[in-house]
This record gives C-alpha cells, sequence and structure tokens, in this order.
C-alpha cells in the first residue's frame, strides 16, 4: 500500500485553460500559495514579535496604541493571505475538493486569526496573539510539503458545505478559547504566587479575562451547536463513512462545554475549574476531529 504522506509535488497538478495539466511550480506549489503563504507567515512573524516585546520587554497596563495598531494590522494581512493559502489548498485536486486533513486544520488556522483579529479591535484581547499567531503559523505550513491520499469529493451540496463551515468555526472558536484558557492560567498561577510583577502587569484584569473566556465558550457551543444539527439533518450514512467515533467525540466534547457553562451560571464556575474544563472540552474535540482523521487517511491506509 502506498504511503499516505507524500510530498505535494508527486501528485498535485495546475490545470491549464486549454485542458491539460501541468506540474505547478516550486517543488509543486502553485504561485498564488507560494506568495499567500510567505505573506501570511511574515506577517505573523511580526505580529509575534510585536506583542512578545510588550509582554516580556515592557511592563505598561496595555500596549501602545501605535504596537496595538501594527498587530491588528499584521493579523488582519496575514488572515487574508492565510485564507487564500488554505482555500487553493481546498481546491487544489483535480475533480474536487481537498477535505483531508492539513487542508482542514490550515483553513481552521486562518478562521482563528480572523476571529482573533476582530475580537481585538473590540476588546483588549491582542495578548492571546503570542499564542495563536505561532498555533496559525504551524497550521499555515502543514500543508506546504504534503498531502493526504485522501481521496477528493468532486461535488460537495450546500447543506454540506454549510455543516462543514459550521463545524471549522467551532473548532477555530474553541481553539481560541483555549488560548484563553491557558492566559487565565498563567494569571492565576502568578497571583496564587504573588508574583505580581512582569506579564502579569500586562494582562487585562482576571474578571475580564475569564469574561472573555466565557465568552468565547458560549459562542463555540453555539456554533457546534448547529454544526451538529446539520450534520445529523444533512449527513447521510454516517456510519457508512466512519463517522462514528467522530460523532461520538463530538458530542462529549459539546457535554463537557455545555456543563462548564451550566456550571458557571448555577454554580460560578470560575477560574482553574473554567480552565481545567476548558482545556479537557477542546482536547476530546481535538481527538474527535484530528484523532479521527489521523487514523482514517494516515493510520488505516499504511
Amino acid at each position: 500500500m502506498e504511503a499516505q504522506l507524500k510530498p505535494s509535488h508527486a501528485s498535485r497538478k495546475e490545470r491549464r485553460p486549454d485542458g491539460a495539466s501541468r506540474m505547478p511550480l516550486a517543488e509543486g506549489q502553485t504561485p498564488i500559495e507560494i506568495a499567500s503563504t510567505t505573506v501570511a507567515l511574515l506577517m505573523y512573524i511580526l505580529g509575534t514579535a510585536i506583542i512578545a516585546r510588550h509582554l516580556f520587554l515592557n511592563q505598561d497596563a496595555l500596549p501602545t496604541q501605535l504596537a496595538k495598531r501594527w498587530t491588528l494590522f499584521a493579523g488582519a494581512v496575514a488572515a487574508l493571505a492565510h485564507t487564500v493559502s488554505a482555500i487553493s489548498y481546498l481546491f487544489s485536486i483535480e475533480g474536487g475538493f481537498n477535505l483531508s486533513l492539513f487542508p482542514l486544520l490550515s483553513f481552521i488556522g486562518a478562521l482563528m486569526v480572523i476571529a482573533t483579529t476582530i475580537i481585538s479591535a473590540l476588546r483588549p484581547f491582542e495578548n492571546i496573539t503570542v499564542i495563536v499567531y505561532p498555533i496559525a503559523a504551524l497550521l499555515l505550513l502543514l500543508p506546504l510539503g504534503f498531502e493526504s491520499s485522501h481521496p477528493p469529493r468532486s461535488t460537495v451540496s450546500t447543506e454540506i458545505i454549510l455543516h462543514i463551515v459550521l463545524s471549522l468555526m467551532a473548532y477555530a472558536t474553541l481553539g481560541i478559547a483555549f488560548a484563553q484558557a491557558l492566559l487565565v492560567l498563567g494569571q492565576n498561577y502568578q497571583l496564587k504566587h504573588k508574583r505580581l510583577a512582569g506579564v502579569i502587569q500586562v494582562l487585562p484584569p482576571l474578571q475580564l479575562m475569564e469574561s472573555i473566556l466565557f465568552g468565547l465558550i458560549w459562542l463555540g457551543v453555539i456554533l457546534l451547536t448547529l454544526a451538529i444539527a446539520t450534520g445529523m439533518l444533512f449527513v447521510e450514512n454516517i456510519f457508512d463513512q466512519k463517522l462514528a467515533h467522530k460523532t461520538f467525540f463530538t458530542l462529549c466534547a459539546w457535554g463537557t462545554f455545555t456543563t462548564l457553562l451550566i456550571g458557571q451560571y448555577r454554580s460560578g464556575w470560575r477560574g482553574l475549574t473554567a480552565v481545567r474544563w476548558t482545556i479537557a472540552g477542546f482536547a476530546v474535540l481535538l481527538i474527535g476531529f484530528v484523532g479521527t482523521k489521523v487514523v482514517l487517511e494516515i493510520v488505516l491506509t499504511q
């Protein structure tokens, strides 16, 4: 059996107007992929450098307006370029849509940056980019050298596209919530050990950090609920498509996040309790999506 992962230049082709096919440029990458990936990567490096300098070298209460504007500018440009790159990979296979693991993860990374940039423009949220930008950069590069042997889908109905988009938006939102939970965890640790200098002086008050965390979880659960509902309505033969495991873990993650929200509403759960439930829910969601696709696209095809 042919290995699951293989260099992209070995199989990806570019269609010419006359109907012939040829190999794309530069080790199998098309010019638009090379340009968009390069721009996005440079902007991620710039944005991360700006916010990291502020977090670890400056001790201002909030970033200067100039630094924040540059961070948001880098994020906006990176989000646009990353989206172009991700979409080009989703349509990179002749005869259908490339819905394999790495292109979908890249698109999730783009959605994370889009959401982070929008929220940061409205609330003091830009510090989270020190986590989100490096993650997005990694997801951007995943499909660069290798691609899955997962067969392309020649046609995808509007209903299935809606289900896929809602799912990816839910993953991206809850991924940002996970990153926010890590910041809250670090902030709690420093407060508990009375380390009141350094990064903790830069972060917003803990109450605001937790408020943003629960806002992200609420949005993520709403999107995940819609994704589950559309999947139940529009995805046929769910067991024949080997989606049972993914559905099971997704429902477990939904239950975990929903339990957290109920606990916060009824019992005032917050702090480390909220962090633990958030990390647990995201871990289960990650197993359901990434774990299932790794098994189906890599392990079982070896």
